[in-house]
């Protein structure tokens, strides 16, 4: 398995997530019933205060952080973990930036796994939209070509098209992009912001959404299903500042 970096900078992955774009193998994602508070002074206030007692998210029960490389790695280093549900003979990762669009350019193989000699099959595939899309003056999306035969090609271009190329979720990596096409990303820096808990069928998830009128972190629990369903069940912020940021 391969991996290209590319560009000299390393993107922080998950610094800002977009919201209102739940998707899920088997649909829309649930979002939360009404199960939402604020704590007025956070900093002070214990979570367990604020948040919706749910005995099986009790942070001492074998919640564990994120792995702090998930978020200082280039995304790249996720989307080659995964292992799609289908038997792809090759596939690739693109990343199309502005300038990109600018040259009138493909974009950059960021990743790529199989036999190499159906690069050139995938390589004829340019996409106009993607997932994980971000920026607004300078757009910047990935999208991936799977090559089952030289006649047989999919575009995956969408979040949605994403989690359904990933399929069942086989690792840690997997799960945190399906979180991250749902909308939601992780903070390295606290366990209510980025924890999980892996059991026999399914993914208990402290994952973290963020507002940006103001700078506003909420802590997003949810459980995701081995087989790629997403479900949130609360939200609760944990950090608001008085910064407001134009996207």
């Amino acid at each position: 398995m391969k991996t290209l970096m590319a560009g000299c900078a390393v993107i922080l992955f998950f610094a800002a997530c977009r919201s209102g774009q739940g998707v899920s193998s088997g649909g829309s994602v649930k979002e939360d019933t009404g199960d939402y508070r604020v704590a007025e002074r956070m900093d002070t206030m214990p979570f367990h205060m604020v948040a919706p007692f749910r005995s099986e998210f009790e942070l001492q029960t074998g919640f564990k952080p994120f792995p702090r490389s998930f978020a200082e790695q280039d995304e790249a280093y996720l989307i080659d973990a995964i292992i799609p549900d289908i038997p792809y003979k090759y596939w690739e990762c693109v990343r199309k930036r502005d300038e990109d669009f600018r040259e009138d350019r493909r974009g950059s193989v960021i990743v790529y796994n199989g036999d190499s000699g159906y690069a050139s099959v995938a390589e004829r595939i340019n996409a106009e939209w993607g997932f994980f899309v971000r920026g607004h003056l300078a757009i910047e999306y990935s999208f991936i070509v799977g090559v089952k035969d030289r006649n047989q090609l999919d575009l995956i271009n969408s979040d949605r098209k994403l989690v359904s190329f990933i399929g069942r979720v086989d690792n840690l990596e997997e799960a945190v992009l399906i979180a991250e096409a749902n909308g939601y990303g992780f903070d390295p820096d606290t366990l209510i912001g980025g924890a999980y808990k892996e059991r026999a069928n399914d993914y208990l998830l402290y994952l973290m959404e963020v507002d940006s009128w103001p700078e506003t972190y909420k802590s997003v629990r949810a459980i995701l299903t081995k087989d790629g369903h997403l479900t949130v069940l609360d939200k609760v912020i944990y950090r608001q500042t008085d910064i407001y940021i134009m996207e």
